[in-house]
């Protein structure tokens, strides 16, 4: 039978922000207990691209959302799941902000022209969407001329990647259905100092901070460039039919050292589009600003 529980502490934003090693950091304190699954999904809106027909809200009810958390057995522990799309959903703030204990919803936002980038990168070669001939220029001037045409077609979270990462546009939701319970935090804070930046969010969240002493703050869900990305295809094909497990595990060291690379820096051209597109994100970061009463000054 579905428990009817539903999480505490929910990491709803933004993709491509560094939520995955969030929730690894956060899922390993012994007073947190996370989701079965990292993105359970089960809050989207039906029709967008993610959104799981066999297991959702509208289909399962909210007592579904409970079994994302059979294992947790403590009742002192925070339960905690995350799906960064649910930024961009109205089913996930509907019922959120419905529920009788608002949890806390986390946004870990990225500077807008860097998670524009870093989501091109992650196309061209993680899972290999995007051809490897496409420029980031064409890649952007695509985005910006609404082009679904070529490249771009039956792609829709890239065609997005520009109107989201206006983080402010749905943010502003957000604070007004949640207030307070709404935390944003900044993924340069968490690169810059790892520990200091987990210390300070344990003691917003009533942890105890001595658990990451001596952490092991390792970057989870990074790009990387692919050599073949024939073998990159096929790899991927061959992931959905291997069981989780320590040879699973094996597999991926070995492939990681024969088809993948450090990515290769920005050249002079991406850096131009990366200028350009701070430029259009400018009006969007400083509505950003007012709205949350931060300093946004590190992504200047």
């Amino acid at each position: 039978m579905a428990r009817k529980v539903t999480p505490s502490l929910i990491i709803a934003g933004a993709p491509k922000c560094g939520s995955t090693s969030l929730f690894d950091w956060l899922s390993s304190h012994p007073k947190v207990c996370a989701s079965s699954v990292k993105e359970t999904y089960f809050l989207m809106d039906e029709g967008y691209p993610l959104f799981r027909a066999e297991n959702n809200i509208h289909k399962c009810g909210i007592e579904g959302y409970g079994n994302f958390f059979n294992h947790c057995i403590k009742g002192d522990q925070l339960l905690l799941e995350a799906t960064p799309d649910y930024l961009y959903q109205k089913t996930a703030l509907q019922v959120i902000g419905s529920l009788p204990t608002l949890p806390i919803a986390l946004f870990i936002l990225r500077k807008p022209s860097h998670r524009v980038y870093s989501l091109y990168q992650f196309a061209r070669n993680n899972v290999s969407v995007l051809p490897k001939n496409i420029s980031f220029r064409s890649f952007v001037e695509a985005v910006m001329g609404n082009d679904s045409e070529s490249f771009l077609r039956n792609r829709p979270i890239l065609q997005r990647a520009i109107s989201h990462s206006q983080y402010v546009d749905y943010l502003e939701c957000w604070v007004s259905r949640l207030g307070e319970a709404v935390r944003v935090l900044l993924f340069e804070d968490m690169c810059d100092d790892p520990k200091g930046f987990m210390v300070d969010l344990s003691a917003q969240l009533g942890l105890d901070p001595t658990h990451y002493e001596d952490f092991d703050f390792s970057v989870k869900n990074q790009t990387y460039a692919v050599k073949h990305h024939a073998l990159h295809r096929f790899k991927r094909k061959l992931s959905k039919c291997l069981p989780h497990g320590a040879y699973r595990q094996l597999l991926r060291g070995i492939y990681a050292m024969l088809n993948t690379q450090v990515a290769s820096k920005k050249s002079s051209d991406d850096v131009l589009m990366l200028e350009t597109l701070d430029q259009h994100f400018l009006p969007y970061n400083k509505r950003l600003e007012n709205l949350l009463d931060i300093d946004l000054s590190v992504w200047k």
